[in-house]
């Protein structure tokens, strides 16, 4: 018998997968900054939260969510270690990018008592470090790629890999706390899949416009984080979800409009 987490797990998984598979059929039949802002939305954030509420409560996705901010943060030095080694080898610099990532997490969690406000400072210089790096620094610019070709398989794989992330940052939560489980909700899965076959469709520099247009993104993601920190509560987990996703996709629509599509 199969008992009540368990199948919550199992649900988790296959949501953040189907998510994932949906995400894969967007990004590569709009292009390069519509895939990369798909890439830099809430997905793995959004289903861990969901699924740290159901199978804890609503404290523990609040809680879950501390560093969260923090931890998009780092994933923005992600980003700037793989656009300093794509042009190389893209394998090495996904390698290098992850390295970064963990080094940077293990340090976070290292420091006690990081509030959520700090964590949102964290954000903020990570993101102007890294926005000054790819459009003053590396000035990237956008590259037109052709047609996407991509199989079943590879979708498959991006659903399966962004299914394990949510059901681990699950697990964590469960077992480890709250905020290892919220730092988990952030590991870089959807973005470098994209990359991956941005990378076999369209080469290094194609790629290097998927990464711009995410780090975009991630702001939606962050202020995500931040509705939600202060809505769940409030109005309840389902509620507060919608209104941040609400919010979340709003602030996407006006970053792709007024910024992404003029300077990314």
């Amino acid at each position: 018998m199969i008992d009540v987490f368990t199948l919550k797990l199992f649900l988790s998984f296959i949501v953040g997968g189907v998510y994932a598979i949906l995400a894969t059929y967007a990004s590569d039949k709009f292009g390069a900054k519509i895939g990369g802002l798909i890439g830099g939305l809430p997905s793995t954030v959004l289903f861990g939260i969901l699924f740290i509420a159901w199978t804890q409560n609503t404290n523990a996705s609040i809680e879950s969510m501390t560093l969260i901010p923090a931890v998009i943060g780092i994933a923005c030095f992600f980003l700037v270690t793989y656009v300093i080694f794509a042009k190389r080898n893209i394998w090495f610099a996904l390698a290098m990018a992850y390295v970064v990532w963990f080094v940077f997490a293990f340090i976070l969690l290292a420091i006690p008592h990081i509030s959520f406000i700090a964590s949102i400072i964290i954000f903020i210089i990570c993101f102007i470090i890294t926005y000054l790096f790819i459009t003053k620094g590396y000035a990237i610019k956008t590259v037109k790629g052709k047609a996407v070709v991509y199989t079943p398989k590879l979708v498959l794989l991006r659903g399966l890999l962004t299914g394990t992330v949510v059901a681990l940052s699950v697990f964590l939560a469960k077992v480890g706390g709250p905020v290892i489980g919220g730092i988990f909700t952030t590991f870089p899965t959807l973005f470098p899949s994209i990359l991956l076959l941005a990378y076999f469709s369209h080469g290094a520099d194609f790629t290097l416009s998927v990464a711009k247009s995410s780090l975009f993104a991630w702001i939606s993601t962050t202020i995500f984080v931040i509705v939600a920190r202060y809505t769940v509560l409030p109005f309840g987990i389902v509620m507060g979800m919608v209104v941040s996703l609400a919010i979340s996709y709003l602030s996407a629509y006006v970053l792709y409009r007024y910024v992404i599509k003029k300077h990314a």
